[in-house]
């Protein structure tokens, strides 16, 4: 959640809008890959929860101390 990551786009949108924005995103050169990567819900509150590779949800942590380095 605290990491330099250059180059990447995260945007929100209504859900009634996602695929139009990810329509218009794919529609520009190098964007082709646009995706959708999460969903923003009301429960549990104020929690990420994150979807496992084996299918399973569990909570986000937020880091603690400093954040990562940017290493150039």
């Amino acid at each position: 959640m605290y990491i330099a990551n250059e180059g990447r786009l995260v945007a929100f949108a209504a859900p009634d809008a996602a695929a139009d924005a990810l329509d218009a995103l794919r529609s520009v050169p190098g964007c082709e890959r646009a995706a959708e990567i999460a969903r923003s819900e009301r429960d549990p509150p104020g929690m990420v929860l994150v979807e496992t590779s084996f299918g399973g949800r569990r909570v986000m942590d937020q880091l603690v101390g400093d954040p990562l380095p940017r290493i150039c």
